[in-house]
């Protein structure tokens, strides 16, 4: 357009400047001697017009007439004003005002438009109608492509980066450019993270100070939608670079092109993906420090996605690096960035800026702020679900062990990290404030270099499911990507448990894990649990297998029996079982029956012992030995005759008793634990009693008594009487001659 206009306007300049550069044959002579040059730029808003027919009578000093009321200047006052002279009307970006136009002043300038395209193209009137358009289909489209019109389209004819050259640079000095430019492919061919044949040395020499990446991608996007300005906005933007950056870089790339700085310009191309890049640059840690150069570079590239979304690894390289910059910590950080920004999507291996937020750095961004503390305990959670009941964490939480009950209950204990004899130690004893129960505990570790702990892959994807816990918590969440997040935690959860399943782990096996911690070794738990069939992540199934064999037990049975004995008078099983639960020294019953099989099988056989039960009194008989059988030692009884029972008795009422139900003291004599009755306690009763009626005075009342056993019958109970008159006095049939006993009593 400016071209065309020095034509007219100044043809023996133009001409010259022709015939020099020779770049178009025969111009010179083909232009007019004089003309009458008449310029409007539509698009400025100083632009004041109503008509279009305005700037053109004002260029030729002529008058159209009023037209307030209606129609528009026809083909005759056209040519009436061009007259014998050579008229040129260039109008610039037509369309825009064009389309601003209401019903009626679009009506009329519609009329004036096609009737001066009828007059240009009368051949004896020498008027030259020039019309810019931005956009293809616009409504002026129609007026203007008629009566032989040639139309060009720029974009096919213009070498872009030859106008930016043009336009913008004066002059490169070949030598500091070509050694700059030597830097950057030297720094890209000993990556490994920019392709070979992405940029060559001519094309980073014929286009510097620009990146011929960058060139590529600007092209691309603004010449991609007929509403842009085309090389003008890309003039503009690199103009403005040049002065802004004229001393603080050596080659201008896609990271010099500040999201912030030139988000006016930009969003002309699109309108929301800038905003969203800026503000993730806002959100930025400061310690990413390439972060801003990298979203900068990936703006560029998802601008006018229609053109391809995104940029690639190498993309990105070549838009964020500088000169002696390290490669590889622009990739790593370009990591760092995904899952933070927002607005960062990778698609395809390919990362872009889209308006809408990345569930994944929602997630990654509430991540970012949950604890280690709560991570661990996330990990916690997942361990005690994967070992089941029964099963208790140490080292993931601070107030784990007083968690773990002190009860007979054998339980399996995993820690966060290999066990030590301390870490075994504050287990046991409770961190030294005591604990009854301190043989219950068997001790499961990760495998060797699978610790639970800082900077490991199970605390990021910890922190992971936590971050997309509290972000499901936004109940302004929009239902689309709250779907999509909960899919993202349920696969990651699903992925934690499948990696700490193969963390653990071991089972730590010795005699005595309190006080000979370094004989003991760690087991796989494959290994300690041989059956096939068992999940050997089950706590259950790990307590069944840590279950000693009954004749493993078999040695300790007398030992502790006899300790108890010598310290209690009388021991059980169940007391002997407990006895087991307490010193980390002894081995772990599977429980009570196991003692007892061990007990009946060679444990108590041949022991100074005696069994005792309430009902059956004592016994050597080991095959009628329960869980609550009490155990005696056979010296410590006292063995009594029918005179010791006699004793007894006489004893009580001397004491002031003055009825005693034989049936309650016949239960109080078979459960005296430190008596034993020669013979048969219940005849040897019988026969006491029959001599303390004949002989003492004392009588019997029959009745029944509850406590009596039912499987033989006894009289109710008997009282002393004193002498002969006394006994008269008894109602009749208290004494009477007892068919039980054969005697009278």
């Amino acid at each position: 357009m400016v071209a065309l206009y020095h034509c007219f306007a100044a043809p023996r300049v133009a001409g010259e400047w022709a015939a020099d550069k020779g770049n178009v044959d025969g111009l010179q002579a083909a232009l007019p001697e004089d003309a009458t040059a008449i310029t409007v730029a539509m698009q400025y808003e100083n632009n004041d017009y109503d008509y279009l027919w305005e700037p053109f009578f004002e260029g030729l000093d002529a008058d159209p007439g009023d037209f307030d009321t209606g129609g528009y200047p026809d083909i005759k006052t056209i040519q009436e004003a061009v007259g014998d002279r050579t008229v040129a009307f260039i109008i610039d970006e037509l369309e825009d005002w064009f389309d601003t136009l209401d019903k009626d002043l679009e009506s009329a300038n519609r009329g004036f438009l096609q009737a001066l395209m009828e007059a240009t193209a009368i051949e004896s009137l020498d008027l030259f109608t020039i019309a810019s358009v931005l956009r293809r289909g616009s409504k002026v489209h129609d007026i203007l492509n008629r009566e032989d019109a040639v139309q060009v389209n720029m974009d096919s004819k213009v070498s872009k980066e030859d106008v930016l050259l043009h336009r913008l640079i004066d002059g490169v000095e070949e030598g500091p450019a070509s050694d700059i430019i030597d830097g950057y492919l030297e720094a890209y061919h000993r990556s490994d993270y920019v392709d070979d044949e992405a940029v060559t040395r001519d094309e980073m020499l014929e286009l510097y100070p620009f990146h011929p990446a960058l060139i590529e991608t600007l092209e691309s996007r603004y010449y991609a939608g007929d509403e842009n300005q085309n090389t003008r906005g890309m003039i503009y933007l690199f103009s403005t670079l040049l002065l802004e950056l004229q001393d603080q870089t050596d080659l201008i790339t896609h990271g010099d092109i500040d999201a912030e700085q030139f988000e006016d310009e930009l969003i002309k191309i699109d309108f929301a993906r800038p905003t969203a890049c800026v503000n993730d640059i806002k959100r930025l840690d400061a310690s990413i420090d390439f972060g801003r150069r990298i979203l900068n570079t990936i703006l560029l590239y998802s601008l006018n996605d229609s053109q391809g979304e995104g940029a690639d690894v190498s993309e990105i390289v070549m838009g964020t690096y500088q000169t002696n910059n390290r490669i590889s910590d622009i990739y790593i950080q370009l990591e760092q960035i995904h899952g933070v920004a927002w607005h960062l999507h990778k698609l395809n291996g390919k990362y872009a800026i889209r308006d809408k937020r990345n569930p994944n750095a929602l997630i990654r961004n509430a991540a970012s702020d949950v604890s280690e503390r709560a991570a661990k305990g996330e990990i916690a959670d997942m361990v005690s679900e994967l070992f089941g009941p029964h099963s208790y964490t140490v080292g993931f939480r601070p107030d784990e062990l007083s968690k773990i009950p002190d009860t007979n209950q054998v339980k399996v204990i995993i820690h966060s990290e290999e066990w030590t004899p301390e870490r075994v130690r504050a287990v046991i004893t409770n961190d030294g404030r005591g604990r009854s129960w301190r043989n219950t505990f068997i001790f499961v570790q990760p495998n060797e270099g699978d610790a639970i702990e800082s900077g490991t892959r199970y605390i990021d994807k910890a922190r992971y499911v936590e971050g997309a816990r509290q972000v499901l918590a936004d109940q302004g969440l929009d239902d689309g990507i709250r779907a999509r997040i909960k899919n993202m935690k349920e696969q990651e959860e699903q992925e934690l448990r499948k990696e700490l399943r193969l963390a653990y782990g071991d089972v730590i096996d010795g005699d005595d894990l309190l006080n000979e911690f370094e004989m003991a070794t760690p087991m796989q738990l494959d290994v300690f649990v041989l059956d096939e069939d068992k999940d050997e992540y089950s706590a259950k199934t790990l307590i069944d297998e840590a279950a000693a064999d009954p004749f493993d037990l078999e040695s300790h049975i007398w030992p502790i029996a006899e300790d108890l004995l010598e310290r209690k008078g009388e021991t059980t099983i169940q007391a002997i079982y407990e006895e087991f639960l307490t010193k980390p020294a002894l081995p772990i019953p599977g429980g009570t029956g196991d003692v007892l099989d061990a007990a009946k099988n060679g444990g108590l056989v041949d022991k100074p012992i005696l069994l005792h039960t309430p009902t059956d009194g004592f016994s050597t008989d080991l095959d009628q030995l329960t869980p609550q059988t009490k155990l005696v030692l056979e010296a410590d009884i006292d063995v009594w005759e029918i005179d010791d029972v006699i004793d007894d008795i006489r004893g009580q009422f001397s004491a002031g008793t003055t009825e005693l139900a034989i049936g309650d003291y016949y239960n109080t004599l078979t459960s005296k634990t430190q008596v034993r009755i020669e013979g048969d306690e219940k005849d040897l009763l019988f026969m006491a009693i029959g001599r303390l009626t004949n002989d003492d005075g004392y009588v019997i009342a029959r009745g029944q008594s509850s406590s009596m056993n039912p499987s033989w019958t006894v009289p109710f109970g008997m009282s002393r009487v004193p002498h002969r008159s006394a006994r008269r006095q008894w109602p009749s049939g208290c004494v009477r001659r007892s068919t039980t006993l054969g005697k009278r009593q």
